[in-house]
């Protein structure tokens, strides 16, 4: 797990561009060759290159709350908290509804999965073409770039007795580079441990993308169980995660 600002680190002492080539074709229609009795046209029609789908949704919608703003448990409904804040860091969160005056945001507090609604013009809406998936069976994240996958990479997960949250999760906070040890360029999560309710007497436990705290060989092997929940990876692949904004889907599944 990791610690954010206000000391919530974790003890799991642990994500090239996307090519999007489309061809379009379309017949070249050559004159007509006419002759005194009869006229014949020809057709010439190139060879057409079907794309394949997008993966995972080609981009996703963010919602920045200007400030802190009031949290609702539905449109125009009870008010239950404030949304824009989380331990000091500014938010920005995927929005998952959209009903005009209204949408409804994931949340980065407790429990996993939490979500509230708040008023459209309260907030800076923006969108991310990124979307990263972690693969707790194959110990592997993919990470995708307007919904074709742009690189993988081996990492080390949560042990048997402190596991890796799943669900759906967003990348919170982008500390570049991490503490000390932590590698080059760290992504917390708004996932939070079912095993670990608080860290040390932190009040939590962070799931985080974070460096290998020698665990560079089991990963560089395929990965494994070794942290206590938190995300490891090699430097080199830490590095790729530069430019992934915040708000960017973080799917963690079996």
């Amino acid at each position: 797990m990791r610690r954010t600002l206000f000391g919530l680190a974790a003890a799991c002492a642990v994500l090239a561009a996307a090519l999007l080539a489309l061809f379009v074709t379309r017949g070249d229609t050559e004159p007509a060759a006419i002759t005194i009795t009869t006229t014949t046209t020809t057709t010439t029609t190139a060879p057409t290159t079907t794309v394949p789908p997008p993966t995972v949704p080609v981009s996703t919608e963010l919602a920045s709350p200007k400030g802190e703003i009031p949290a609702y448990d539905a449109p125009g409904g009870r008010e239950i908290g404030t949304a824009g804040m989380w331990y000091g860091y500014p938010m920005t969160m995927p929005i998952l509804e959209d009903r005009g005056e209204w949408i409804r945001i994931m949340m980065p507090e407790r429990p996993n999965g939490l979500t509230a609604w708040v008023q459209a013009d309260q907030v800076t809406r923006s969108t991310s073409a990124w979307r990263m998936v972690l693969k707790l069976s194959e110990t592997r994240v993919y990470v995708y770039k307007d919904g074709y996958e742009a690189w993988s990479a081996p990492v080390g997960i949560g042990k048997d007795s402190t596991r890796t949250p799943m669900g759906s999760f967003f990348v919170a906070v982008i500390e570049k580079p991490g503490p000390s040890g932590y590698g080059p360029i760290v992504l917390d999560l708004n996932a939070h441990s079912e095993d670990i309710q608080s860290w040390q007497g932190s009040g939590d436990a962070i799931t985080a993308f974070h460096g290998p705290f020698g665990s560079q060989e089991m990963i560089r092997a395929g990965g494994g169980k070794v942290s206590n929940g938190c995300i490891r990876m090699l430097p080199e692949d830490q590095i790729k995660m530069d430019g992934i904004p915040l708000g960017t889907p973080a799917d963690i599944v079996a």
